[in-house]
């Protein structure tokens, strides 16, 4: 269970449609919601009169309530009042995590009703998650994939920027892989997996690399329904190219027909 005296940097935040202002929303460590209308990507509340910042939480403890609802619907029936915001489908502009950097307001996507990342959680505590079995599945992923799929596949992500996965740990998986596939010597590839799984025990990192390998995996089918499908047509292409070929042999090969001769 998360450390309740961690001090977090992340907002959930949500903007309702036509609106020039934002909601933060924040969870108390006694169960409450808190729930403060603030300057679009801001901290800061709506009424500059306020010079305080709105209260923050830990990544993983904003996962812990988003994780077990299964859909936007629940989740703004259960933790943000009526007379605030009622969600009816159509009406929500957009929703996201935020978090301060440099003064600047960056984003990242909340995960609704995923099970097997909410039972994960249970080892989380603050900003770090003592999964171990879960770390080594992911580092087994990243060294044993065929032909370096998975990171190379992480690799288009991160150069597309549909990832936060840290530089420095995209960077320790890159060589670990590297090590590997060149056949260098075990205290090498050793290391690098001990710094490897020292990264991933930070919830950031860990969470970037859980959600990379499920897009991979959804990749993965994805891939295979497509060749299915090229595999497909092409065996009907060719079916249908030895049925036109067999009706122009049939229509240019018959026999000629025998002329009866009437006297």
């Amino acid at each position: 269970m998360e450390n309740k005296s961690s001090v977090g940097k992340y907002i959930l935040m949500f903007e309702p449609k036509y609106v020039y202002y934002q909601y933060a929303v924040h969870f108390t460590p006694s169960g409450d919601v808190q729930i403060t209308k603030v300057q679009k990507y801001s901290d800061k509340p709506y009424d500059l009169k306020e010079k305080s910042t709105v209260k923050k939480n830990t990544l993983g403890g904003i996962d812990q309530i988003t994780t077990a609802v299964s859909d936007l619907r629940s989740f703004f029936k259960e933790y943000v009042p009526s007379s605030i915001f009622s969600y009816y489908g159509d009406n929500l502009h957009k929703m996201f995590i935020g978090y301060k950097y440099q003064e600047r307001m960056y984003s990242m996507n909340y995960i609704l009703n995923d099970q097997n990342l909410s039972s994960r959680l249970e080892f989380l505590n603050g900003s770090k998650i003592y999964d171990y079995v879960g770390r080594q599945q992911m580092i087994d992923l990243i060294m044993h994939s065929s032909n370096n799929s998975f990171l190379n596949f992480v690799s288009k992500e991160k150069q597309e920027g549909n990832t936060n996965l840290s530089n420095r740990t995209f960077d320790i998986a890159s060589r670990l892989r590297m090590s590997i596939d060149s056949m260098e010597g075990f205290p090498e590839i050793s290391e690098l997996s001990n710094l490897l799984d020292e990264q991933l025990t930070y919830y950031k990192d860990y969470r970037e690399m859980y959600l990379l390998n499920k897009h991979y995996q959804d990749y993965l089918e994805e891939e295979k329904i497509r060749l299915e499908k090229i595999k497909n047509t092409a065996t009907k292409v060719s079916e249908n190219k030895v049925s036109s070929e067999y009706e122009q042999l049939s229509l240019f090969d018959m026999p000629p027909m025998k002329i009866k001769k009437f006297n």
